[in-house]
């Protein structure tokens, strides 16, 4: 699918490969590592079909994203549920669980780190304005 997404698409959606539920391997492909790896290989990909790579843009699925000032117990019951340890859950770039200050930070190392342009969040629609406010707005100036 990437190299169909090198040679067509102008914004490229990067994804950990998806094998019906939460495992290890989801969490390492949703690593820093794995995600360069990706837009590295469509990049190149897309040099290899005459296209500009540096035209590519591309977005990043958050399937997780919490605002709390308490995010051990969500990120232990969430490793639980899916037979993962709290580190390696919490290590995933596909989920995003603190304080407002700390999915910024998170955003912008993912930015900064895999030239990652945009990003889709699943959030809770109880969370939408606080995120609108404390998360995007500052982002954006």
């Amino acid at each position: 699918m990437l190299k169909l997404a090198a040679k067509y698409a102008d914004i490229v959606g990067i994804i950990p490969r998806w094998r019906g539920r939460i495992t290890p391997e989801y969490v390492k492909d949703a690593s820093i590592e794995e995600i360069k790896k990706k837009v590295i290989r469509v990049k190149n990909t897309a040099k290899e079909f005459g296209r500009d790579p540096d035209e590519l843009e591309f977005q990043w699925y958050i399937s997780r994203t919490e605002i709390t000032d308490s995010p051990k117990p969500l990120i232990e019951n969430m490793a639980k549920s899916f037979g993962l340890s709290t580190d390696i859950a919490n290590a995933s770039e596909g989920m995003c669980i603190g304080s407002s200050s700390y999915i910024q930070d998170r955003i912008l190392r993912l930015r900064e780190e895999t030239g990652i342009n945009y990003f889709v969040f699943l959030l809770r629609r109880d969370q939408f304005e606080k995120y609108a406010e404390t998360i995007v707005q500052p982002l954006i100036k």
